[in-house]
């Protein structure tokens, strides 16, 4: 069963997402968090973006969008989201990306602890 890796003594697991436009929502990626057990939250960037307490969610979902990674000038929040990015990384929280968003968790310096960094991984 998919999410092994994040029950812990029967806890519910939380998985948040990134959205950046209206139109890109999880797609096949939702029926598979919610057979894994997920509760599921998002924060939509291209509505006032609200990002979560990092220490109340077990999994980063990262979705694309038609910007750039590099549009930080015409999308301020990008500066926000990148940040967030790597202090998940940083706090050992797993993080799924879509394309760019497997660019965005690049330019964060993703990596896993141990011998497998540098690996990344994208939907």
């Amino acid at each position: 069963m998919p999410g092994t890796y994040f029950q812990d003594a029967g806890e519910y697991m939380r998985a948040h997402y990134f959205q950046h436009v209206p139109f890109e929502g999880l797609g096949s990626i939702a029926p598979w968090l919610a057979a894994a057990g997920f509760e599921i939250t998002s924060t939509r960037f291209f509505a006032p973006p609200e990002l979560p307490d990092l220490n109340e969610i077990d999994l980063l979902v990262v979705m694309g969008g038609p910007m750039s990674v590099n549009d930080e000038a015409e999308l301020p929040w990008l500066i926000q989201e990148k940040r967030f990015i790597r202090e998940a990384i940083q706090a050992g929280k797993p993080v799924l990306a879509a394309d760019p968003g497997d660019f965005r968790k690049r330019q964060c310096r993703f990596s896993f602890p141990g011998d497998r960094e540098g690996v990344s991984l994208a939907w």
